[in-house]
């Protein structure tokens, strides 16, 4: 496996992906994207600020993520509380095609994230995920997240989790 920043000639991979992803929550009773989003206007703009990043395996598409190193607004409120006030690495719609669940790719781009944090200084990594989501939260606690607290964001609430990230070795 292997990754690189999302190229709009990968648009079509990548929304077909993200259709698997949005089915198999339908399918397991979760309402997170069940109306609309992420839509391609919301990937071209990943893409178009470089903060998409897809998976390949043999070069094929086989996963996308938003890998942001910016405050998200929906994460000024909590209820509960963030481990800390630093700035932090977010991960946002995390997709995996059908073929390649429960392969560690979602695994592998978490550990992308982290990396890229600790090369660029960055002391905290967040993410939220559906409470229904057992699949995301039994990674996000596997990958050393702390439950920090509850967001309100653009569909519903998520369980929102912080993890410190240690300093680059010198």
């Amino acid at each position: 496996m292997r990754s690189r920043h999302a190229r709009s000639s990968d648009l079509p991979d990548i929304m077909s992906i993200i259709g698997q992803a949005k089915q198999r929550l339908k399918n397991i009773g979760i309402d997170q994207w069940q109306d609309g989003y992420p839509n391609e206007e919301s990937i071209c703009n990943d893409i178009a600020k470089r903060n998409g990043y897809v998976v390949l395996e043999r070069d094929s598409v086989v996963a996308y993520a938003a890998i942001l190193f910016e405050d998200d607004p929906y994460y000024a409120r909590i209820d509960g509380r963030w481990l800390s006030d630093n700035p932090y690495v977010v991960v946002h719609r995390i997709a995996v095609h059908d073929d390649y669940t429960r392969h560690g790719v979602a695994q592998y781009i978490l550990s992308i994230a982290e990396r890229k944090a600790t090369r660029l200084g960055t002391p905290a990594f967040r993410i939220d995920t559906h409470q229904g989501n057992h699949a995301m939260r039994n990674l996000i606690r596997k990958h050393g997240f702390t439950l920090c607290g509850i967001v309100q964001v653009r569909d519903g609430k998520r369980l929102a989790y912080e993890k410190s990230i240690s300093p680059p070795k010198v």
